[in-house]
């Protein structure tokens, strides 16, 4: 799926990253619910299943956020090329 994503036309630079953030963070919330030793809660969820909560929320925010930059201007001259 990341591979997909930074394949695509309207990729930025980061987004990449925030995704993979993003979907770790959401995997990471399953299997800590799945846990079954006795561990600190808030709320009824473990600090760990918060933690993951709040990271996707950060990680989604900012691939939402670099999707809406405006595109930076290529560095390279005109007519010139990167070997």
């Amino acid at each position: 799926m990341l591979l997909w994503v930074e394949k695509l036309p309207s990729h930025r630079k980061g987004q990449t990253f925030a995704l993979y953030i993003a979907l770790y963070t959401a995997g990471r919330f399953v299997f800590e619910n799945m846990r079954s030793d006795p561990a600190h809660e808030l709320a009824g969820l473990r600090i760990n299943a918060w933690v993951s909560i709040a990271l996707f929320l950060i990680s989604v925010a900012w691939f939402v956020w670099l999707a809406r930059r405006p595109a930076e201007p290529d560095p390279t001259p005109a007519g010139w090329s990167i070997a």
